[in-house]
């Protein structure tokens, strides 16, 4: 026996030790069958029976086998030790056969049933020995080497417990099958509890048992009838269920990926078994996995284990699972996943196998039951059909996989039959649209926006499928997807909108009742206010319920009480949120649609829109609808057809007028006036003051004449008198907002014979009087701080309507003096609380002093009569003092600011002041003012300030009573700076000789500065106002010379610089140019020569201003609109004074070729920005601590006055004011006065030769080439256009600059240029030339003698010669030098410069018919020009290269190549030439700048906004050009503008302007030109290769060579790729550019061919780079998966990658690959030379494109 075991271990000892794998088993089984031990277990039957009489013929009767059995379980056991298993001598192949050898033996044993009963000893050894192998499992599994090993020995031994059990031939089965599994339990409790480390590997080990267990032993109680048979499925049972608890709470706590695996992929469902129950409960918590993960653990793995787990449970439980809907709804999700593909394929899998099973079972189908859910349904009848929407649905599922937009978008067009069927009533029509929901999710969210774009386009435009679409996936889905940023850029930008307009037209459509359009419109709105929605998409949904509504004019039931709060916020949060501009234009969009959105069902519906809601609607409208004559009647309209019983406008204001009378009792409750109650109040009078303005003229008249006769009862009856009278607030408070906002002419036309009859305005300012002479204010004050000044705003603005509107001559006189008399009170007052104030202070300070000024300090108090105090109680009367002197303090701060509000209402308008005020009374009042100033009283002990809730308020809230006071301080002084410029101008003096501002304005500008740097956005505006007033005259110099104090004139720009940097809006930003740029500062010129003898420096504030002039540009690049302003203010002033001009040269050279990439960041882009303005934010007085930004300025008369007007957005109309500008300074140049004349010359010679000589700067000559619309190219195009309008006025002034513009020509030749940039040379050169022959005669026909420059060049050359022989006149001698060079080169060796040349010729033969004349007596030159005619017109090859030719370069057409009209410059060329939009400028925008119109302009008032809309509408023709144009204005225009502008833009008016406004032309027009089709062909033949370079459309597929390395090879691609055309070959060092072989073999191919350097290691990188933009990536490789050439399809975009030239792609680029190709091949070699191959693919590509 010894013999056996040793056999075993010397052949174990000669296999190899690292490996024992399953293809071992043959070799064990030959072996061991040599060595005699037998599987009779295994035998043939047959052999058996054959054997049955011959037991002696046996290889061991079974005495012999407990022999061996009982060896080999010693020797086991002898092994089965944590030290042996663990050791590196270990040899698994040993134990491996001894494993093996034991269970043939338990085998034969069973198969001789005579020995059973004698081994049953052997097998209770044998059993614990196996289980003190699992039990040291725990230790000896550990992540070594040997692992994997040690796991199979062990799953023999399970694999034997099992076999050995199963035979029934142990007597102790029940007792080991209970073991086990309790030893199990304990395991799987051990990890739940965290007693212990984790093995997981132990613990996948355990699993396997006792999945061998219940798998064995699930149904032998009914199989097998013997006792212990049963008992083993009773323990079974007895642990299943707590098996399952304990697997569940595994997956629910457990992190272990291995564990979880186990418990799902091996232990669950043998635990199942058939039990209906057990089911359930795991099925529940995989339901729960899948939609609820616990978020302690990796959701997506969590999500995936539970698809896996429903997996497992389907092929034993798919009745029950098919009828659950929760079980399709879990498959739903999964498909929804869009952030785990593995989610989604289990997800796909499951449904395939439900559609699997449906189809297999569908003839038992109907015994199943009817319980099928409304997701998932299947019949024999409807199996085919049913079939065929499911492979549709799954066709496109698995479609959205891919990459590549082509591969997607033509089975993306099977889904109409999807959504058409799933919409049915009866639902076994078509499949549920969750289903197909799906599709779309995967569709709008999919990984490539170019898919997402092309889909959604898709989707929008679809006719056919739209009408079923559910509205729950339109509110949902759907419109959160199309408000992706992405759709509304690049190649969707232009058709996005319309197509959502079209889609939500067809859907509204397509519904048949009111009811159903309704809803529809109640349900997009609330999408709008639910999701935070894409600006251009909100604006798109409110304009298409605008067209729909207006075009239908159907009552819909959208707007009602039920459905006002979603209404309103999308008022107050969704529409708030945009731009200025964007709101606007959804404000305009809404109102016109009001009057259709309020309809009712019937006459009685109780949701109809009742009154409070209507005004809270109207109060939402911004103030400028109101008071805009249009939009107003729009409004009124609406209201009037809501004016029914519950929401009648009139009886409702009466009925709260009628509230406002009645006094509340004392005795009902105490009134509280604090800030909360006052703001309530005033609230609730904005909303009442608007609806009281859309009353008729009668009724509006009845309303405020009850108002105003209440207001006068309350004065006469001295009810007044307190602030706690609650009529009096309301209705002061409610007239101060009727007055605010009534602008409207008719409107004040009702409402000045109101308070002219009965004197209500004197009533008024009496009253306003007697307040102060009673000195009802400090009463009023003593303990209602805040809601004071509330009131005496609503009292400053009833006074300021009264003197804007009220009062006229009859009355002047006598109101004169009252106001006089009421200004006085005012002054007196303050300088009276101003004493009482220091005597307060004194008394307070006596009071400190000692304690035997007791008694005084009582007086004083007036709290305490004892004279003999002690010193407690003096320290009280002290406290006592402070309180009421803090008191005092906060009230005589408080009167200031209500002194300040009494002024500003009587000079708030500005209106009527010059027949009631002389100058003298403005100056004092603007001295008393200025040195008016509050202080924040100290702060009161914490039990004093609990005793007076009003003071605490006060101080608390201090920071913004300051803000409002410096605010209506610094208005107030900015008017009445205004005021006194008014009445001295009427004086025909200017403000600058006012004695005052001489005296003090340097003075008042510190002051000025101190509050600008303590100020906030607030109220920071009427300080630039009153510093841009004061500068000009506080900072001039005092010594008489022209000049302004340095320190002075920097501190007020640093100051203010750092102010408006702070906001960063145009609004402030702009204020700081009104500042800085004004007329008064920057026409000012130094004479810095004038103190030259002085030691101290002449401070020229240009310098100055140039430093901000760069970084107000460079702010502009952030400000939209900045830029703009910042050009209108300047080039006005520049054009007066050219002088001032000559000065900014580098910063007009700036301003032309300025243009900025706009950041994503911006709330605006650059392409949005057509005919779009920046108004500036208006707002009226709301609540005296409302700081929002909104109420920049107080009235449209503020803005028009002190501020800057409307702005266009758009850069290119600042560029256009500047050409516009060098147009103007042009025409001055020839039509000045000598002493202009002079100045305005050099200012042209100076930026012309700026202009040329920077086509030499360092950013154009550091990169040789740059392709088209790039910012390089930009520039350039920007730079020749200014060169182009100043080509018919440069004056060279001498023989030197001449030359040096003769040389820059010259140069600038041989510079790289895209056709557009030499097409604008060529322009420039013509217009230049015709009037400076001596360029002509020096360097031009030095270029054309020039043989040997490149052919491109020379081009370009003749070119410009032929146009500029057309106009060369009266000079017959330099005609002939320059024909004769050009006739010459039509025997050129250059294809091209021959045919242009040729060209030339014949067209001048044939249209000039002075030639002969021209060419001088010469017969045998025109003789010899006749023959070349005739062979050139008759010769059919030339004839068709000529008319080629021709198409390009028309002769007759000469104005498309010489004209420098703004039309031809900025609107024709840039549009042939296929320029950015940018770069593009409407020729009606010039019209406008060139015109009256605009020079009347203080740069850009509102009111001129609507004459540029007008001229911006004026395109010019769509096809052709103005071919009869005559642009030469010397001979023609004569100075007058008109003509210029008639003949230079010749622009018919294609748009009718009429009931057209601003918002709707941008919505209609987002672009202001039309492109027109290329003159010229695209003939190769006829393009210079730099033409081609830019012009001709690239293949886009790129070759990647990065492996290539043998220089032939990689010459030869660089040829091929260019001879294609490709987009860029890409190799590992650019450097073998340079070598000379590699460029023998090119032929220059290099010169034209783009590329790039992308090394080995960092190629990687550069794929995924590319497949992120949509690329696919392919490879030239021969593999397993690879296709064949002739069978594969090219995707447009493609990344070729081709392979080391003997080892191929490396593989670990290989898996990066989309796919690989693999050229056919007939022959015995299997390879091709990479050169070939990639040229092969590359032909291939484009053969496919060029068939597509």
């Amino acid at each position: 026996m010894f013999t056996i075991i040793q056999q075993i271990e010397t052949f174990s000892k000669s296999l190899n030790k690292s490996s024992i794998d399953g293809d071992k088993n043959e070799i064990y089984d030959s072996f061991l069958d040599c060595i005699l031990i037998i599987d009779n277990n295994n035998n043939n039957n047959n052999n058996k029976n054959s054997n049955n009489n011959n037991n002696n013929s046996d290889n061991y009767d079974s005495d012999n086998n407990n022999n061996i059995l009982e060896q080999f379980i010693k020797k086991l056991k002898s092994i089965s030790n944590i030290e042996y298993l663990n050791s590196n001598n270990i040899n698994y192949h040993f134990i491996k056969l001894l494993l093996i050898s034991i269970q043939r033996i338990v085998n034969n044993s069973n198969s001789n049933s005579n020995s059973n009963s004698n081994n049953r000893k052997l097998y209770k050894s044998l059993f614990n020995t196996y289980i003190e192998i699992l039990e040291i499992s725990k230790i000896i599994l550990n992540q070594d080497e040997n692992h994997l090993n040690k796991v199979k020995i062990l799953e023999m031994v399970i694999n034997n417990i099992i076999e050995t059990l199963s035979l029934n031939i142990v007597e102790t089965s029940v007792e080991i099958v209970n073991d086990l599994l309790e030893r199990s339990n304990i395991s799987m409790i051990s990890v739940l509890e965290e007693n212990e480390n984790i093995n997981n590997i132990h613990f996948n080990v355990l699993f396997n048992l006792l999945n061998k267990i219940y798998n064995e032993f699930n149904s032998c109680g009914s199989i097998n009838n013997n006792n212990q048979n049963k008992e083993i499925s009773l323990v079974i049972n007895k642990f299943r269920d707590t098996f399952i608890k304990n697997s569940i709470e595994l997956l629910k706590k457990s992190t272990d990926t291995d564990i979880r695996n186990g418990v799902i992929s091996t232990l669950l469902l043998p635990l199942i078994n058939d039990s209906i129950e057990t089911f359930n409960m795991v099925k529940e918590f995989a339901y729960k996995m899948i939609s609820d993960p616990p978020e302690s653990l990796f959701i997506s793995l969590v999500k995936s284990e539970g698809f896996k787990l429903l997996s497992n449970l389907f092929n034993s439980f798919y009745k029950n699972l098919i009828f659950d809907p929760i079980f399709w709804q879990s498959i739903i999700n999964g498909l929804n996943d869009m952030n785990d593909s593995l989610n989604r394929k289990r997800s796909s899998y499951l449904l395939k196998k439900s559609i699997k099973i449906s189809i297999e079972k569908e003839n038992e189908i109907l015994t199943w039951g009817d319980g099928w859910s409304k997701y998932f349904k299947w019949s024999k009848e409807d199996s085919e059909r049913l079939q065929k929407l499911w492979n549709t649905f799954f066709l496109i599922y698995e479609s959205l996989d891919d990459f590549t937009i082509h591969l997607i978008q033509p089975v993306w067009k099977e889904i109409d039959s999807l959504v058409i069927g799933s919409s049915t009533s009866t639902s076994k029509d078509g499949l549920d649209f969750e289903w197909v929901e799906i599709l779309f999710k995967r569709c709008l969210n999919h990984q490539n926006p170019a898919v997402i774009k092309v889909l959604i386009i898709d989707v929008l435009n679809s006719k056919q499928y739209i009408p079923y679409l559910p509205i729950e996936f339109i509110s949902g889905s759907l419109i959160q997807s199309i408000s992706n940023p992405a759709l509304y850029k690049g190649v969707t930008e232009s058709t996005i909108h319309v197509a959502i307009i079209n889609f939500f037209n067809i859907y509204y459509q397509s519904l048949s009742t009111v009811k159903e359009k309704s809803k529809f419109i109640q349900t997009i709105i609330n999408c709008l206010v639910v999701y935070h929605l894409q600006k251009e998409l909100l604006v798109d949904i409110i304009k298409f319920i605008e067209i729909i509504t207006n075009e239908q004019k159907l009552k819909l039931t959208v707007l009602n009480n039920e459905f006002f709060p979603v209404f309103l916020n999308l008022f107050e949060i969704s529409i708030k949120r945009l731009h200025s501009n964007v709101r606007n234009r959804i404000y305009k969009s809404i109102i016109k649609s009001l009057i259709y959105l309020c309809g009712v069902e019937n006459d009685n519906d109780e949701y109809q829109l009742d009154f409070n809601n209507t005004s809270k609607i109207i109060y939402s409208i911004p103030l400028h609808f109101h008071t805009d004559l249009k939009y107003n009647q729009l409004l009124n309209n609406w209201l009037y057809s809501i004016n029914n019983n519950n929401n009648n406008i009139l009886n409702n204001i009466k009925l709260i007028l009628n509230n406002y009378k009645i006094q509340p009792q004392q005795h009902d409750f105490k009134i509280i006036i604090d800030k909360d109650l006052i703001i309530k109040m005033k609230q609730e009078s904005f909303i009442i003051s608007r609806m009281i303005l859309y009353l008729n003229t009668k009724e509006l008249s009845e309303i405020i004449n009850e108002i105003l006769i209440e207001i006068s009862k309350l004065i006469k009856d001295g009810t007044f008198e307190s602030i706690e009278n609650m009529t009096y607030n309301k209705f002061i408070i409610l007239l101060g907002s009727i007055l605010s906002i009534t602008e409207l002419s008719n409107q004040i036309e009702t409402l000045k014979p109101l308070f002219i009859n009965d004197s209500f305005y004197e009533t008024f300012l009496d009253f306003l009087i007697n307040n102060l002479k009673k000195q009802q204010l400090p009463n009023q004050l003593q303990s209602h701080y805040i809601p004071t000044l509330e009131i005496e705003e609503s009292l400053y603005l009833i006074q300021s309507f009264i003197m804007e509107n009220v009062l006229n001559d009859n009355n002047f006189i006598i109101y004169k003096i009252k106001l006089n008399n009421y200004i006085n009170q005012i002054l007196n007052n303050n300088n009276n609380n101003n004493n009482n104030n220091n005597n307060n202070n004194n008394n307070n300070n006596n009071n400190n002093n000692n304690n035997n000024n007791n008694n005084n300090n009582n007086n004083n108090n007036n709290n305490n009569n004892n004279n003999n105090n002690n010193n407690n109680n003096n320290n009280n009367n002290n406290n006592n003092n402070n309180n009421n002197n803090n008191n005092n303090n906060i009230k005589t701060e408080i009167q200031k600011v209500i002194y300040i509000q009494k002024l500003f209402g009587i000079f708030k308008e500005r209106s009527n002041i010059n027949k009631l005020f002389e100058v003298e009374e403005i100056e004092k009042l603007i001295d008393f003012i200025f040195n008016i100033t509050i202080q924040k009283p100290k702060q009161q002990p914490q039990q004093q300030q609990q005793q007076d809730l009003s003071i605490k308020e006060t101080l608390e809230l201090w920071g913004n009573i300051n803000s409002y006071f410096i605010k209506t301080k610094w208005m107030l002084i900015r008017n009445l700076l205004t005021c006194q410029s008014e009445i001295m101008k009427n004086e025909n003096k200017s403000l600058d000789q006012s004695k005052l501002l001489i005296e003090k304005s340097s003075n008042y500008i510190e002051i000025l500065i101190d509050d600008l740097s303590g100020s906030n956005f607030y109220c920071s505006q009427p300080i630039f106002h009153c510093l841009t007033i004061l500068l000009p005259i506080g900072s001039k110099r005092r010594d008489g010379k022209v000049g302004f104090n340095k320190e002075l004139f920097e501190n007020v720009l640093s100051y203010a610089w750092t102010s408006v940097m702070d906001s960063g809006t145009l609004t402030f930003i702009g204020s700081f140019i009104q500042l800085a740029f004004q007329h008064d500062i920057l026409s000012v010129m130094i004479n810095e020569d004038e103190d030259e003898d002085e030691e101290i420096t002449i401070f020229n504030h240009h310098n100055l201003l140039k430093e901000y002039f760069y970084k107000l540009l460079n702010q502009s690049s952030l400000v939209i609109g900045l830029y703009n302003l910042l050009i209108m203010k300047t080039t006005m002033i520049w054009k007066e004074y050219p002088e001032i001009a000559i000065l900014y040269v580098d910063e007009i050279y700036e301003s032309l070729v300025f243009g900025p990439a706009r950041t994503g960041g911006n709330e605006l882009h650059q392409d949005d920005l057509e005919l779009t303005f920046h108004d500036a934010l208006i707002g009226v007085p709301t609540f005296v601590f409302n700081l929002h930004q909104d109420s920049i300025c107080e009235s449209g008369k503020d803005q028009i006055k002190f501020g800057f007007g409307s702005i266009p957005h758009k850069d290119s109309f600042g560029r256009a004011v500047a050409t516009v500008f060098l147009f103007e300074m042009g025409k001055l140049s020839k039509s000045s006065l000598e002493n202009k004349k002079q100045q305005v010359v050099e200012f042209i010679n100076l930026i012309s030769m700026k202009l040329l000589l920077s086509n030499f700067d360092k950013e154009f000559t550091k990169k040789k080439e740059y392709i088209l619309n790039t910012p390089i190219h930009r520039l350039k195009v920007r730079i020749w256009q200014s060169l182009c309008i100043l080509s018919k006025f440069i004056q060279p002034t001498s023989k030197e600059q001449m030359n040096e513009i003769g040389s820059s020509i010259v140069k600038i030749f041989h510079l790289f240029n895209l056709p557009s940039i030499r097409k604008y040379v060529n322009i420039f050169l013509v217009n230049f030339m015709k009037r400076h022959h001596e360029i002509i005669e020096i360097h031009l026909i030095q270029l054309l003698d020039n043989l040997n420059v490149r052919g491109d060049i020379l081009s370009s050359i003749v070119v410009t010669a032929g146009y500029i022989l057309l106009n060369i006149e009266n000079n017959n001698q330099l005609f002939q030098k320059v024909f004769n060079r050009i006739l010459s080169l039509t025997t050129s060796g250059h294809q091209v410069v021959k045919t242009i040349a040729s060209s030339i010729i014949v067209q001048i033969y044939d249209t000039d018919s002075k030639l002969s004349e021209k060419l001088g007596s010469d017969s045998t030159m025109f003789s010899f020009l006749k023959q070349l005619h005739y062979f050139f017109t008759n010769n059919q090859q030339a004839f068709k290269s000529l008319e080629k030719q021709k198409q390009v370069m028309d002769l007759e057409k000469k104005n498309q190549f010489s004209s420098s009209s703004f039309l031809n410059v900025f609107y024709d060329t840039p549009v042939l030439e296929q320029l950015s939009p940018s770069e593009i400028i409407s020729p009606g925008i010039f019209e406008f700048l060139l015109s009256n119109y605009y020079s009347i302009g203080t740069p850009l008032e509102k009111q001129l906004r609507d004459k540029l809309l007008e001229k911006s509408k004026h395109l010019p023709k769509v096809i052709g050009l103005n071919e009869e144009e005559d642009d030469d204005d010397d001979n023609n225009n004569n100075g007058n503008d008109e003509n210029l502008l008639d003949k230079e833009n010749n622009i018919p008016k294609l748009i009718s302007n009429k009931g057209i406004d601003i918002d709707e032309y941008i919505d209609n027009n987002p672009t202001s030109y039309q492109k027109k089709i290329l003159p010229w062909s695209n003939d190769l033949d006829l393009e210079t290769r730099d033409e081609l370079v830019v012009k001709k459309a690239r293949q886009s597929i790129i070759i990647v060579a990065s492996f290539i390395d043998k220089i032939p090879n990689l010459a030869g691609l660089a040829r091929t790729c260019e001879i294609f055309n490709i987009e860029c070959l890409v190799v590992s060092d650019l450097k073998i550019r340079d070598n000379k072989e590699f460029q023998n073999i090119t032929v220059t191919a290099e010169k034209w061919l783009p590329m790039e350097e992308v090394a080995e290691n960092d190629l990687k990188q550069y794929l995924l780079s590319k497949k992120s933009q949509g690329y696919s990536l392919l490879g030239v490789e021969q593999t397993s998966s690879s296709v064949l050439l002739n069978k594969f399809e090219f995707p447009q975009k493609s990344v070729l990658v081709l392979g080391k030239e003997k080892e191929g792609i490396p593989t670990e680029f290989i898996n990066l690959l989309d796919k690989c190709i693999e050229i056919p091949q007939l022959g015995i070699i299997r390879s091709l030379n990479v050169h070939v191959s990639g040229s092969l693919m590359i032909w291939d590509y484009f053969r496919q494109q060029l068939n597509k």
